[in-house]
């Protein structure tokens, strides 16, 4: 079943955040509010960065963490494409090389997508021999975001 399943509970000084929420897990899905309401929060709870929190995270029906038993998949083992605000390409890769960088730290036996139709999907396929630093801003993070779905993530969290 393509769903995402999120109770969490998490405080911190001044701070709480509580949520209990199914999502469809084959939509996009855009998480808004107020500076520092918790979105960041929420966000490194899925990615499996943040300690000390409660709850319980299924994805598609892999459960990734659940307090109650104790049960944590690492983060390097989640299928989680993360595309961060300011792009955080490798400056001394190419794009090529950069959307391909997943590649290999992938999990065994994950499926990747072709790179010929992540670039085509992305608009990208004319700059793959170019450094990021000759990219606009708009450039940098669609191959950002190619280089987050080459891997086929369950979840892409931007």
């Amino acid at each position: 079943m393509k769903r995402i399943l999120i109770q969490l509970r998490f405080a911190r000084q001044n701070f709480e955040l509580d949520i209990d929420v199914t999502l469809p897990g084959n939509q996009v899905i855009a998480l808004f509010g107020a500076s520092g309401s918790g979105k960041t929060t929420l966000l490194r709870f899925l990615a499996g960065l943040d300690s000390g929190v409660e709850g319980f995270l299924e994805v598609n029906g892999e459960v990734w963490f659940d307090s109650q038993v104790q049960h944590y998949v690492k983060t390097e083992k989640r299928r989680v494409g993360y595309v961060f605000q300011h792009a955080a390409l490798f400056e001394h890769l190419n794009v090529k090389e950069n959307i391909l960088y997943g590649v290999k730290r992938q999990i065994k036996n994950q499926s990747v997508l072709d790179l010929d139709e992540i670039t085509a999907l992305m608009g990208v396929e004319a700059l793959l021999s170019r450094s990021p630093a000759s990219l606009s801003g708009g450039e940098r993070q669609r191959v950002a975001i190619a280089r987050a779905l080459v891997n086929e993530p369950a979840i892409i969290l931007a």
